[in-house]
């Protein structure tokens, strides 16, 4: 069984080398200069991280026309479930929900 809701690239982070952080930025075309400590690049990072992950189901969904938008998890007008669920109560999976536009 393929896991569609796994990220196609691994995640930038504090340990990620100053080229690589370099290079993440420069595939996005996010304006960086090689002078910036590895600190001010991730800091950049992390400003664009959440908008340039990408999921495998995102590509699957493309390949039938449609498009996949990620709700911010637990916001309790976007996701309903969330009004209904007690605070003592746990979802299964804490992963962010689905809505398929175009279905």
């Amino acid at each position: 069984m393929q896991q569609t809701n796994k990220r196609l690239e691994n995640l930038t982070t504090t340990a990620t080398s100053k080229k690589n952080m370099i290079e993440w930025l420069q595939d996005r075309n996010i304006p960086c200069d090689e002078r910036m400590t590895k600190p001010q690049l991730y800091e950049l990072i992390k400003a664009y991280k959440r908008q340039n992950i990408r999921y495998r189901i995102h590509d699957i969904m493309k390949e039938y026309g449609h498009t996949v938008l990620r709700l911010p998890p637990y916001h309790r007008e976007l996701n309903p479930i969330e009004k209904n669920l007690g605070s003592s109560q746990e979802l299964g999976s804490r992963e962010e929900h689905l809505y398929i536009k175009g279905c």
